[in-house]
């Protein structure tokens, strides 16, 4: 029955947002001028008909939004990556259900929990809905829907921009900081090519333009806000930043891996060892946030991209970038989670985790740290090297991750090669099964 509602409301509300498209298309056509020149024409249309359409999501988006995560077959989705951490300082129903969507790390324990009352509570505490669509962002995210939980956050921040300078106490606690920050997030998982990142890049800028307008969130308030950096914020900027190596890298020529000659001077003029040195700093920062999930996921992302920086060094021979002693401080750092935050009633602390995060987690371990985990103990040895083919083979997210899982391997085989032959190894052939690394 409440199913029933739900898709009859979304089809009732999908006729009208047709309607008004049709409407807005007619009369924004017909105010554009000189249409024989078609560049900037087509240009302003284009954001026009973008900003229609996120005008006709908001519109019915929730009802067809929770029916579509209802309709997610958890049994086939993989937990590829982490979600980011969201701040609420006004909204608390919020901030709880974005606490349990990151506690519960399972689509289907969040498909039992998510109804109708639900969203109500959400829609009762922010009658705009910006929450609740930053909300099902992330429960999208969770699933591994990226494209699906980029578009959710753009609707978000279009609810926020909607209601920018409003003077009423409610919406002016939304201003969209969040839902930019997201949106940076979900468009650089989502990138194809460099260009795209470009998108990531300007998305963060906005996110933290809107973080220092006014009003500023109470949390901040006893700060001097400009001088300010959000950790979340510097820490995906460094992840775009990686991104942009990677894609240089080991990205395809088809995917446009190698063009633009900004970002390839960008890539030249950042080492890998300049970039490793603003992790370190970065991970001195993080230690005064005092949202436990924004210290934990920023700690993980940092140490994850800080460990891929010196395993790239490693595989490129560039022992100049190599940093050791800071190398064990942010494993250590990764392996207080992995081993920190077991799954209720799973021994396996790798149960949960983000396929990314063990998969890095493996490779630093086995070539920076090996008795860590045990890559020294021939009992544990063979299941590690199952691990690494396991994990290898479900990044598939990103253009480069192929060609990144085989650098990352083969850093792996030849470090583990010089403390025992790999003849030695029993399950070695394991690791053979995953790809070469790419010349």
């Amino acid at each position: 029955m409440q199913w029933a509602r739900f898709i009859k409301s979304f089809e009732s509300n999908l006729r009208m947002s047709k309607e008004k498209f049709q409407e807005d298309l007619h009369s924004y056509h017909g105010a554009i001028p000189h249409r024989g020149q078609v560049k900037e024409p087509f240009e302003e249309l284009r954001k026009r008909l973008v900003a229609i359409g996120d005008d006709a999501f908001t519109r019915f988006g929730l009802s067809g939004v929770l029916a579509g995560f209802w309709c997610l077959d958890y049994k086939s989705i993989k937990m590829e990556r982490n979600i980011p951490v969201v701040k609420f300082d006004s909204f608390t129903a919020a901030t709880e259900h974005v606490q349990e969507l990151i506690k519960s790390g399972s689509v289907a324990a969040i498909q039992k929990q998510i109804n109708k009352a639900w969203v109500n509570t959400l829609e009762e505490e922010d009658p705009t809905k910006y929450t609740s669509y930053i909300v099902f962002s992330l429960a999208y995210a969770l699933a591994g829907q990226w494209s699906v939980a980029y578009r959710i956050a753009k609707a978000a921040h279009s609810i926020a921009v909607s209601w920018l300078g409003d003077e009423s106490t409610l919406k002016s606690m939304v201003k969209g900081d969040e839902a930019a920050y997201l949106c940076a997030v979900f468009s650089r998982l989502c990138a194809k090519n460099l260009d795209n990142l470009k998108t990531s890049q300007d998305h963060l800028n906005a996110a933290t333009k809107l973080q220092k307008t006014s009003p500023i969130r109470s949390s901040l308030q006893s700060i001097n806000i400009e001088d300010y950096t959000d950790p979340r914020f510097a820490s995906e900027k460094l992840a775009c930043n990686i991104c942009i190596r990677f894609f240089l890298e080991f990205a395809p020529e088809n995917v446009g891996g190698h063009r633009g000659d900004m970002w390839e001077q960008l890539a030249k003029i950042s080492t890998i060892k300049d970039e490793s040195n603003k992790y370190i700093e970065a991970r001195k920062s993080i230690q005064m946030e005092p949202n436990t999930f924004v210290r934990e996921y920023v700690s993980m992302q940092l140490s994850a991209n800080f460990l891929q920086l010196q395993l790239l060094a490693q595989g490129k021979n560039e022992t100049s970038s190599l940093l050791p002693t800071q190398t064990r401080d942010f494993l250590s750092d990764l392996d207080g989670f992995m081993k920190g935050s077991k799954q209720r009633n799973h021994e396996d602390y790798f149960h949960g985790k983000p396929s990314w995060l063990c998969f890095v987690y493996i490779c630093a371990s086995a070539t920076f740290y090996p008795e860590l985990i045990g890559w020294n103990d021939q009992r544990t040895r063979e299941e590690l090297l199952a691990r690494l083919e396991k994990y290898g083979k479900e990044l598939r997210l990103m253009p480069y991750d192929q060609q990144r899982v085989g650098f990352f391997v083969n850093v792996v085989r030849e470090t583990t090669a010089k403390r025992v032959p790999l003849n030695q190894i029993e399950g070695a052939r394991t690791v053979k099964n995953l790809p070469e690394r790419p010349v």
